[in-house]
């Protein structure tokens, strides 16, 4: 590139060449390892100016400028570290620490403070002011946050987050001059999935981490870097340990500048505290008596199995082990379960909600990466169906409102009446509408061929039902969208993973008459599915129970007993074996997001009495394979729709899939829509209903549910939305 059409200006008479136009001064000269202190600026936040500290100087100029209000101009020639600089930087920090408390030594930020560390190296030892400091009354802002507002710079960044982000406006400024504070106008909380980002952000200790106040020094922490389970993202984040035993924060990437992966939400801030809740299990149960050897677990286990199994097979009943699979479930224990099922005839592999694999949503899964390479910046509209993005993922939510903000953006919601704190339209929440859209006698239509580069985004949703959905395909197809445009959101990793690898079945009641055991794996037994049997059962329905002697393997975090007792009653269970495994934090395993990237968890802590469940059920592999008749199971080219999740991942597992090429790709030149061309006759009549209605408890994280800080801001939440006032 000829160096004479580029744009050059000069820092400490240092000539530098650039290109893009319209960039702050302190954003090019961050990028370019300049430091420029401040407070108030955030790259992804608006611009305030009010903190006066990233001042620098232009040549010629009699006064200093704010670099983060500036932008660059040809030639300009700049100064960072000139006497007149480092003047204006210490009367800036003189002023700011006049009614600064000083109570570092007690201060949460300490260690991590800008205001300190600033203070320390472009500060003075002196001051000129002698006056009594003020002090502010703190603001209670919910179970997250904990304020100290006397310590409030007022760099407005908390304000700018939960206007401009979190786009819920609570916080501002109050009174004027001395006076001013930032507090919410009226007494409430800041009521937001997000809002423990503003504790990232604050410069000095005035907004800290509420649960875990007076716990940990900066350099007592280790951060390690892991991803997040609680939805289908698996955006990274960075986790502090104390000890190598304990969790006490986890945070955003901050070297990561997307703006779909800077901020995490609550949910994903504090689900480990479920797995230091005294409610979880250290140790396996047999029938609540704890069992500290794994062999004479193993022994237990197959021997249940071994008696149970012969004893069908000598009065000719076709009944099976059923294998129940729930959430945070990694791609190698999957693999194996799945293998168990083809290897074994008495296994069956079920899953408590219906499985979309076998509408051929693999073809929609690779280009299912609607955050980054379907250009959502040059679309001009958005359908959402069966979505709640604000509680299924905040993520996606917050794309989608730096999308509307930028203009000639419209989002179209096909769904129950939802708050997703955007502007949109809501068309209807029956299944109806889509035949009125193919008949043509419906306005989304010409909005649909007007718009530039559509997006339509579903998920699992739409499938609950029991009903044939192929008019919904052909809807898409009436249009002619380009497979670009359309994709699948998942709601969390492990139904990324098991539409992906395999084709699971629903658990139905057909399916409980016939077993002689269950294997729980992560199942939450509040799921309505389960509740629903109890029901029956409870008015006395036609199932007709003979097998009396069932037994449960509960792989589970927390003690099967524990609220599942009429779970027990109703379906004549007499062992219950509780299986305590690894958790999330203490294995590293691998999980496939809803953007086709194969993400490693990371081992934070050691639990050194805990196995991972894949190796336990590699162990329980070993032991089937003397005592039980399989099937050989031999992988070669003429099997491949038999063996399709190994063939997709190009791997038997073994190990973990860290050192090996994990892409199986596939061709995509046949039509999506080619299996499902067919013409529509009826069309049943459903409602599209809000499957999530709490974001801090709901969902499919299985370890938010015990997270006791979730469960306060789920009360709150509750108490906020409900039409009744309740009396303390």
């Amino acid at each position: 590139m000829n160096n004479k059409n580029l744009n050059v200006f000069f820092i400490n008479n240092i000539k530098i060449y650039y290109t893009e136009k319209n960039r702050t001064i302190i954003d090019d000269l961050e990028n370019l390892n300049f430091k420029i202190p401040h407070f108030c600026y955030h790259s992804k936040l608006s611009i305030a100016g009010n903190c006066r500290m990233c001042l620098i100087e232009l040549k010629n100029s009699p006064k200093p400028l704010i670099s983060c209000a500036m932008t660059l101009t040809n030639k300009m020639e700049i100064f960072s570290h000139s006497p007149l600089v480092k003047k204006a930087r210490e009367n800036i920090l003189e002023f700011l620490l006049l009614n600064h408390p000083l109570d570092c030594p007690i201060c949460d930020q300490g260690g991590e403070c800008d205001l300190q560390d600033q203070a320390l190296m472009y500060g003075t030892s002196k001051t000129r002011f002698f006056n009594f400091k003020r002090t502010i009354k703190n603001k209670n802002l919910g179970p997250i946050v904990k304020t100290v507002m006397t310590r409030c710079i007022h760099c407005t960044k908390c304000i700018r987050f939960a206007n401009e982000i979190a786009n819920v406006l609570d916080l501002g400024v109050l009174g004027r001059g001395y006076s001013s504070e930032i507090g919410t106008y009226i007494e409430k909380i800041f009521n937001s999935e997000l809002s423990g980002n503003i504790i990232d952000i604050c410069p000095v200790g005035a907004l800290t981490n509420k649960p875990y106040a007076f716990v940990e020094r900066n350099w007592e922490l280790e951060q390690i870097k892991t991803i997040d389970f609680s939805d289908s993202f698996g955006n990274t984040v960075l986790a502090s340990i104390k000890n190598n035993s304990t969790i006490t924060k986890i945070q955003p990437m901050f070297c990561d500048l997307n703006h779909e992966t800077f901020w995490i939400s609550d949910k994903t801030r504090f689900n480990f505290e479920s797995i230091f809740s005294k409610e979880r299990l250290i140790k396996c149960q047999l029938n609540k008596i704890k069992i500290n050897n794994w062999a004479l677990l193993f022994k237990e286990i197959l021997f249940i199995q071994y008696f149970q199994y012969h004893l069908l097979f000598q009065e000719f009943l076709k009944q099976k082990l059923n294998i129940i699979i729930g959430e945070t479930l990694s791609i190698e224990l999957l693999n194996i379960l799945l293998l168990l099922e083809k290897k074994y005839s008495f296994i069956s592999v079920y899953s408590l909600e219906k499985s979309n694999n076998e509408k051929d949503f693999e073809t929609f899964f690779f280009i299912n990466n609607l955050t980054q390479n379907l250009k959502l910046n040059s679309s001009t509209l958005i359908l959402l169906i069966g979505i709640n993005s604000r509680y299924e993922n905040s993520i996606l939510n917050i794309r989608l409102q730096q999308r509307y903000n930028k203009g000639n953006f419209k989002i179209f919601v096909i769904n129950s009446l939802i708050n997703l704190l955007i502007p949109y339209t809501s068309i209807n929440s029956n299944s109806l509408i889509f035949k009125e859209i193919l008949e043509g006698n419906h306005f989304l239509c010409q909005e649909l061929i007007k718009a530039k580069n559509p997006l339509i985004l579903y998920n699992h949703s739409l499938f609950l039902k029991k009903t044939d959905l192929n008019f919904f395909f052909n809807f898409l197809q009436k249009f002619k969208f380009n497979v670009l445009n359309l994709n699948y959101l998942n709601s969390s990793l492990v139904e990324t993973n098991i539409n992906y690898l395999a084709t699971i079945k629903k658990f139905t009641l057909f399916n409980f008459k016939k077993t002689y055991g269950f294997f729980f794996f992560n199942v939450l037994f509040t799921n309505s599915l389960l509740n629903k049997f109890i029901e029956l059962l409870l008015l006395k329905s036609k199932i007709n129970i003979k097998n009396k002697f069932k037994f449960l393997l509960n792989f589970n975090h927390f003690e099967f007993f524990q609220s599942n007792k009429s779970f027990l009653k109703f379906y004549n269970i007499n062992i219950v074996i509780d299986i305590c495994g690894s958790s999330f934090y203490e294995t590293k395993e691998n999980y496939l997001t809803t953007e086709n990237i194969i993400k490693t968890s990371s081992k934070i802590i050691n639990q050194n009495n805990l196995k991972t469940y894949w190796k336990i059920i590699r162990q329980l592999y070993n032991l089937y394979s003397k005592h039980f008749l399989s099937f050989k199971i031999e992988f070669n080219q003429f099997q491949k729709n038999k063996f399709l999740n190994f063939l997709k991942l190009n791997y038997f597992p073994v190990a973990n899939l860290n050192n090996f090429n994990l892409y199986y790709k596939k061709s995509f030149n046949n039509l999506i829509f080619s299996k499902l061309n067919k013409k529509i006759q009826y069309v049943k009549n459903y409602k599209l209903l809000m499957w999530l209605d709490d974001f801090f408890l709901g969902g499919k994280d299985f370890y938010s549910k015990k997270s006791k800080t979730l469960i306060e801001c789920s009360k709150l939440s509750r108490l906020k939305n409900t039409n009744f006032n309740y009396i303390s």
